[in-house]
């Protein structure tokens, strides 16, 4: 968790750490309208047509290894909500899984 003002290289940290680590790295600018999509992945239709509401997390924040959200104060209450377990217990429910 980085905080600190505007221009102290907080983004460039995050990705520098991604990078040593050798992780995937996720970085999103959170606002009031920053829908779920944007943060978990967008839904699996496929996965729709038998009834099972999952998302294609590949690229986006479950399965980044280092995240970055900036401004994630500014983010409405559903992602707030969405992230508390992300965030707290590092655990994402995608349909059946965990």
């Amino acid at each position: 968790f980085f905080l600190g003002p505007p221009g102290t290289a907080k983004s460039l940290l995050a990705r520098r750490l991604a990078f040593v680590c050798q992780g995937s790295f996720f970085e999103r600018l959170l606002t009031r309208f920053t829908v779920p999509e944007e943060v978990f992945g967008p839904l699996s239709l496929k996965a729709l047509e038998n009834d099972i509401l999952e998302r294609k997390v590949e690229g986006f924040l479950p399965n980044a290894d280092v995240a970055f959200l900036d401004e994630v104060f500014k983010a409405n209450s559903a992602i707030l909500n969405a992230l508390l377990a992300v965030l707290n217990e590092r655990v994402f429910d995608n349909g059946g899984t965990r």
